[in-house]
């Protein structure tokens, strides 16, 4: 017998709260170790996102401040490049505001999500507005092969 026989009665387009449907695959985002988590090493850090990769990159970007993470409230700048097929593809575009909004929260962190149907190179290269040190920028790719 299935659990929540409602669930499995919704249809495209039912008023319902969004779902999200498990079991996740790995073993989870490992950042100890990696250097990414120490805030003033790393002030800026740009995801790379595709695929499955926008659960991830949720996660790291709406982590409460208690939370061990990349921590966006205490960076100076966030920048999301996500790779998508289309826009029909594009994948909690309603959050994005808020992503921005939690993140300037208390620092000024300027968090941003920039949406391509192109290589990552390619929206990297077109990115007029990014500026950084390679040296104090760090880059974490959250896509499935």
């Amino acid at each position: 017998m299935r659990e929540a026989p409602e669930l499995w009665a919704l249809e495209v387009g039912d008023d319902c709260p969004p779902l999200e449907l498990g079991p996740f695959l790995g073993e989870g985002l490992g950042l100890k170790g990696t250097g990414i988590m120490a805030i003033f090493r790393y002030p800026k850090v740009l995801l790379f996102v595709q695929g499955r990769g926008i659960a991830t990159a949720r996660a790291l970007l709406e982590c409460s401040h208690d939370v061990p993470g990349i921590s966006c409230h205490l960076r100076q700048e966030v920048k999301a490049y996500y790779k998508v097929k289309n826009d029909a593809d594009i994948v909690y575009k309603e959050r994005f505001p808020a992503w921005s909004e939690a993140a300037a929260t208390p620092s000024g962190c300027k968090l941003s999500v920039v949406t391509h149907t192109g290589t990552f190179g390619r929206a990297f290269d077109d990115d007029d507005e990014l500026l950084y040190d390679p040296d104090t920028t760090a880059a974490v790719i959250l896509s499935e092969f």
